[in-house]
């Protein structure tokens, strides 16, 4: 989950700044939205490892700055 929470704090800071998290090439979003808060941020990214572990795909969870709300993403 530490890739997670990168991801996610990269996120936050770029949305901070006016930008949008975009998907890499290959991700799809999987669930969401989540709340933008710490408890949603929990929650996507225990629904992430759920996910990861049922599909084993990578994800990380992103925020949208345009709706402010996490978004579980996983790699195809």
């Amino acid at each position: 989950m530490k890739f997670t929470k990168m991801v996610c704090a990269t996120a936050v800071v770029f949305a901070a700044l006016g930008g949008t998290a975009s998907a890499a090439p290959g991700d799809v979003s999987v669930m969401g939205p989540y709340i933008a808060d710490s408890a949603g941020l929990q929650e996507c990214q225990t629904d992430g490892a759920a996910y990861q572990q049922e599909h084993g795909k990578q994800t990380s969870c992103r925020l949208a700055a345009d709706s402010n709300q996490y978004y579980l993403w996983a790699s195809m």
